[in-house]
């Protein structure tokens, strides 16, 4: 699975606990330990949003990577032409 199927997987999974969260809330009749479900899903939500964040970076520090060595191959060559 690559970073960004990854990160589409997570973002799914973000948006169910959010619409788990608002039918929590809105609930007219409550279970009975109604809280901490609700909290329980404010973590998760927390979880997933962290793991979203350090996908981002992953793929983010990949692209900065493959730019520098892109400038890198485009200077070292500049570099052999002119000498």
């Amino acid at each position: 699975m690559s970073k960004v199927d990854e990160l589409r997987a997570l973002n799914e999974m973000l948006d169910v606990c959010y619409a788990d969260l608002n039918k929590l809330l809105k609930n007219d009749h409550p279970p009975s330990n109604h809280l901490q479900m609700i909290t329980k899903e404010r973590q998760t939500i927390d979880d997933i949003e962290y793991l979203i964040a350090d996908v981002k970076a992953e793929i983010a520090g990949k692209e900065l990577r493959k730019y520098m060595m892109n400038e890198f191959k485009i200077t070292y060559g500049m570099k052999q032409v002119h000498i």
